[in-house]
């Protein structure tokens, strides 16, 4: 694929992806776009004549397929995505932060699901006609309304957080919704590109940090309601590298070149690993062999 040859990319694409089948299928892209379309279309309808309640909500839900269409694009086409994006914190090793889309996408959904499940609770309690779907609705709106403000509440302590992969000189670390795991470079044996049929229904792009024998990664559960497939992988560290923002290659390469090069991890607390990732000059050849 000519994607993965990009003269801007800074590092080899690793060979296990070469063959990757899109993450997501595109029939989730176009039917997501369809939904999207047909939604706005009849919001804007409903609009017109006056039904503002239920115009409102269709209006929501082509908002959800507009912007599942787009977040589904963006992993369909994750070998294109070469760009260096890497920065670190506070001048301190490496990071590697997982798609913004996804994640804005996710609380956002949580924000409209509070005024949609008081909305879905009031119309159900003043309906006239009360059916069997009305007490559905009666049940299930503060469970919803419960789950949305619980859900925000982990974002808004820290608990729940957009996934990163973390570098410093003491180990990697990998937060993913609410899992966090994390494995110091001493305990680490190698890294590999692989392709991991248990991160999903499609064999999905993933970078295994081996632990050596007699250890295991740390897990650490930070919010409910939300788990990483992460976890099926245990106890070695698995990170999905299609959900990595910008060139998903250079996480590979970073991570592998600093778990086989100790001898340079001081250079995670400062400015020099991220001047060595930037220039291409944190290269494992065996991800290109």
């Amino acid at each position: 694929m000519a994607v993965h040859d990009k003269t801007d990319a800074l590092v080899p694409f690793p060979v296990a992806w070469v063959d990757a089948p899109p993450t997501v299928s595109r029939r989730l892209v176009l039917g997501s776009g369809v939904g999207a379309l047909l939604g706005g279309l009849g919001a804007v309808a409903l609009l017109l004549d006056g039904e503002y309640p239920l115009g409102f909500t269709t209006a929501l839900i082509a908002a959800f397929f507009g912007a599942s269409a787009h977040i589904s694009s963006r992993a369909w086409r994750w070998p294109g995505r070469r760009r260096p994006l890497v920065d670190s914190v506070d001048g301190i090793g490496l990071r590697f932060r997982a798609g913004a889309g996804g994640w804005r996408f996710t609380v956002g959904a949580m924000v409209a699901g509070v005024p949609f499940g008081v909305a879905l609770g009031w119309a159900a309690y003043h309906d006239p006609t009360p059916t069997g779907r009305t007490w559905v609705a009666l049940v299930n709106s503060p469970i919803l309304l419960g789950w949305c403000l619980f859900q925000l509440w982990n974002v808004a302590t820290g608990c729940l957080r957009r996934g990163e992969v973390l570098l410093t000189p003491e180990g990697v670390t990998y937060s993913a919704w609410g899992d966090r795991f994390s494995l110091p470079w001493d305990r680490a044996a190698r890294v590999d590109a692989e392709l991991s049929p248990g991160l999903g229904r499609r064999a999905a792009p993933g970078v295994r940090v081996t632990r050596r024998p007699g250890f295991c990664t740390s897990h650490e559960r930070t919010a409910r309601g939300f788990s990483s497939t992460a976890t099926s992988h245990l106890p070695d560290l698995v990170v999905r590298a299609d959900q990595v923002e910008g060139d998903p290659a250079l996480l590979a390469h970073a991570l592998a070149f600093y778990a086989t090069h100790h001898e340079l991890l001081e250079e995670l607390g400062d400015a020099r690993a991220l001047e060595r990732v930037r220039s291409g000059r944190a290269v494992a050849p065996h991800l290109a062999r």
